[in-house]
């Protein structure tokens, strides 16, 4: 399902010229690489910290062009559960802007 919405988020920002956080990509790609790190509360629905570190650290990377990794290391990061993870995803995703668009 995500890659559908990822073509048309990609359609619609090409025909727009603006470009896409791709924050669902960034949710799927945590799924597969570690399913341990809770991203959803129990209500299947709503973010947990760590689901919405997530979405902060891919918007980070989009909209500063910086990694998140160092920003995450910072006095007023949170405390979160695999955060490094959830950064160097969100780092490496925004590696390649020109296929968000964020070129």
């Amino acid at each position: 399902m995500q890659s559908a919405i990822d073509a048309a988020y990609l359609g619609l920002s090409q025909q727009l010229g603006i470009g896409v956080v791709p924050v669902g990509e960034a949710w799927t790609t945590v799924l597969t690489i570690d399913p341990s790190i809770p991203l959803w509360q129990d209500d299947g629905s709503h973010p947990t910290a760590a689901g919405t570190f997530l979405a902060a650290a891919v918007f980070y990377a989009a909209l500063f062009d910086s990694d998140p990794v160092t920003a995450s290391h910072g006095s007023g990061a949170p405390s979160v559960s695999g955060a490094d993870t959830l950064a160097a995803v969100a780092r490496d995703l925004l590696g390649d802007r020109k296929r968000w668009g964020l070129d």
